[in-house]
């Protein structure tokens, strides 16, 4: 039985080490995105502030939780207490509760980002579209020409709001499972 819950405080760790790494690379990939463009404050800053709670999180208790494993392994030790290992698992589960918040608070920044996105690409074709009155207004241009940009525009539109809702929807099931 205690090599059992060894086993499985080992599988655990090994879970919880994987689950961190992936969320360091979704890390990277939302750095990157928001050094690219500039998107608001309030999007750098809540990334931001999940970095500092990852790295405080993999820095301190993550190491701390490996080096206490790896030194029940190493002993072995037969008086070793159940207690030593729920012990374990309730740090486990206590990291694991600070790992499904982080990775909440990163879909929301993935959110977040998105709307952004769909906003600016809105505001582009908002644009494009006054120009077009304009144009029409000022009747400098033919009426099929600004016909034919009015469908592209309208088009352009149709395809935007299909596209990003559709991956809105996607993120927002996938969230779900």
């Amino acid at each position: 039985e205690q090599k059992q819950n060894m086993d499985l405080v080992q599988d655990q760790e090994e879970t919880l080490k994987e689950r961190v790494e992936e969320i360091q690379k979704r890390m990277e990939v939302q750095k990157e995105l928001i050094e690219k463009k500039e998107y608001n404050e309030q999007i750098q800053e809540k990334q931001e502030s999940v970095e500092k709670q990852i790295d405080n999180l993999l820095n301190k208790e993550l190491s701390e939780q490996m080096k206490k494993l790896q030194e029940l392994l190493q002993k072995k030790n037969a008086d070793m207490k159940m207690q030593d290992f729920q012990k374990m698992q309730d740090q486990n589960a206590l990291f694991q509760m600070d790992m499904e918040r982080i990775e909440e608070m990163i879909k929301q920044i993935e959110a977040q980002i998105m709307m952004e996105e769909v906003a600016n690409k809105l505001e582009q074709l908002a644009e494009r579209q006054d120009q077009l009155n304009e144009k029409t207004s000022d009747n400098t241009q033919n009426n099929d020409q600004l016909r034919k940009e009015q469908d592209q525009l309208k088009q352009e539109l149709d395809q935007l709001m299909s596209k990003e809702f559709s991956e809105m929807k996607e993120k927002a099931s996938d969230q779900s499972f």
